[in-house]
């Protein structure tokens, strides 16, 4: 069964609002085993909706639309569709009655356009909308599926979820879902990810590989169509053992979950504390971990140490450092998480210091970048030398810290316990 969503609204082809909608209805289909090929994004104007509704017809089996569903003028979404189809709009009893004791709990004289609100296709399948007034519906005509939705994401979700989903459930010829699982990698790009498993990627068939930059990180989506989640993972693990053969040292992990979570999450499970020391980064690193819900259990705290003056008063790095090696240095960075540590009384302490542009400093070149870490007592440095612009060279500093301290701490967690 394939899918086209048609989403209607002038205000999404002005840019006035980001079409959410065409994202989340996606996911939700692909769970179900439903292909969608094509997002069409059409004006409130029946001409071009009708247009939109023949090429659909084309090349789908499932039309859906969202948008368009409101009482003014302008929301034509069921009015070009039962053009279109030659049938007529009725007024679903239930949705009215609904609209009309909304505005006589508010003491409000209802404009009576907007019962338009509340009709369907004749013989459609009614959606309740328990977030809004504006009642959805399913019709099936010949080799044809409609279904319509409201456009406010909080209604379409909800309506979708609740009521799209299992009724196209029902009338679904096959019980084939979609599975997919995410590989996530990181410090290899994602053009050598695919060079490298060149092989088990031309070999894919039942499962399908899809590389794709998530972020700075590389993720491989491995994707199949099977009846149970069983079966699937029974598809998925010779493939992912052999990519992991080839690919072991960049691995992070399975799911969406981003670096800076995954090692947040990894330091709460464990109760161990972090606090940082920040030179070209500026704080970035701490304020990935603290955005996330969950930091005050774990973060402590940081220093943002931009001048050799503030490197020396609040950290402690020595005058002998600073004159033979240079603030950008590996001797720095190892002073700096010595001195976090020392401050912040913590189990894990990092720090950064480098070139991050538009200059160069202490004549190293731009992307030169030293991060030290103090791990539960014992000292590791880390030279990288980076590219793009200052911002692209900040965040990839901060992700670089975090693959290696979770890599760190997970390595030595699993083989304390093992």
């Amino acid at each position: 069964m394939r899918a086209e969503l048609i989403c209607v609204g002038t205000e999404l082809l002005l840019g006035q609002i980001v079409n959410t909608n065409a994202q989340f209805i996606s996911q939700k289909l692909a769970e179900i085993g439903i292909d969608v090929y094509f997002h069409t994004v059409v004006g409130d104007n029946i001409k071009r909706i009708q247009q939109a509704i023949t090429i659909a017809k084309t090349r789908a089996d499932v039309l859906i639309f969202s948008g368009g569903l409101g009482p003014t003028e302008d929301d034509l979404t069921k009015d070009a569709i039962a053009d279109y189809l030659q049938i007529p709009l009725i007024e679903h009893t239930a949705s009215a009655e609904k609209i009309i004791r909304f505005f006589q709990k508010r003491n409000i004289e209802m404009p009576e356009n907007n019962l338009k609100q509340a009709t369907i296709f004749q013989h459609a399948e009614p959606f309740a909308n328990p977030n809004g007034l504006a009642v959805g519906c399913g019709l099936k005509i010949e080799k044809h599926i409609y279904l319509v939705f409201p456009g406010p994401p909080s209604e379409m979700q909800t309506m979708l979820v609740q009521e799209g989903i299992p009724y196209l459930l029902k009338i679904k010829e096959d019980h084939c879902l979609i599975f997919s699982k995410i590989l996530r990698f990181f410090g290899y790009g994602e053009s050598k990810i695919v060079n490298d498993i060149q092989d088990i990627i031309a070999q894919q068939d039942e499962v399908t590989i899809a590389p794709l930059l998530d972020d700075g990180e590389v993720t491989l989506r491995l994707t199949t169509k099977t009846n149970t989640k069983a079966e699937a993972e029974n598809q998925f693990a010779p493939i992912q053992t052999r990519i992991l053969m080839v690919l072991k040292n960049y691995y992070i992990g399975e799911g969406n979950m981003r670096l800076p979570e995954r090692l947040l999450h990894f330091l709460c499970e464990n109760h161990w504390t972090i606090g940082s020391a920040e030179s070209f980064t500026g704080g970035q690193f701490l304020a990935e971990l603290i955005k996330l819900s969950g930091a005050s259990k774990v973060v402590k705290g940081g220093l943002i140490t931009y001048t050799n003056e503030m490197k020396q008063k609040l950290l402690g790095v020595s005058d002998e450092t600073l004159r033979t090696f240079g603030a950008v240095s590996a001797a720095c960075a190892r002073e700096m998480a010595f001195g976090v540590a020392k401050n912040l009384g913590v189990h894990i302490a990092v720090s950064f210091t480098g070139v991050a542009g538009p200059n160069q400093s202490e004549e190293k070149k731009i992307g030169t970048i030293f991060i030290g870490y103090l791990i539960h007592g014992e000292t590791y440095e880390q030279s990288l030398y980076l590219s793009g612009t200052r911002e692209a060279i900040q965040k990839q500093a901060v992700l670089h810290a975090c693959a290696f301290i979770y890599r760190c701490l997970k390595n030595d967690f699993q083989a304390k316990k093992g």
